[in-house]
């Protein structure tokens, strides 16, 4: 499979997901992290800055690093130091 073959969809969407269980009084927490030079960097902060409006436990971190096992790799750290 390619990866313009991937379509969107609802259930599977974590922003809706996040949508649906915000304000109720068993959320997940939820833990994100990536780097400044991370392809990914710029949809991410978006993903961010929407999550960021629900009432959810929700930690995001940026640091120096690519889109990498490395980087990855602190990530995992830092998120199970967390949980």
């Amino acid at each position: 499979m390619l990866l313009s073959d991937l379509e969107w969809n609802e259930k599977d969407d974590v922003l809706e997901l996040a949508k649906k269980v915000s304000g109720m009084s068993v959320s997940p927490r939820i833990y994100v992290a990536w780097g400044d030079q991370d392809f990914m960097r710029e949809p991410n902060s978006r993903y961010a800055d929407e999550m960021k409006k629900l009432n959810l436990d929700f930690i995001w971190e940026e640091w120096p690093g690519s889109h990498s096992f490395y980087f990855f790799d602190e990530a995992l750290r830092k998120a199970l130091a967390r949980f």
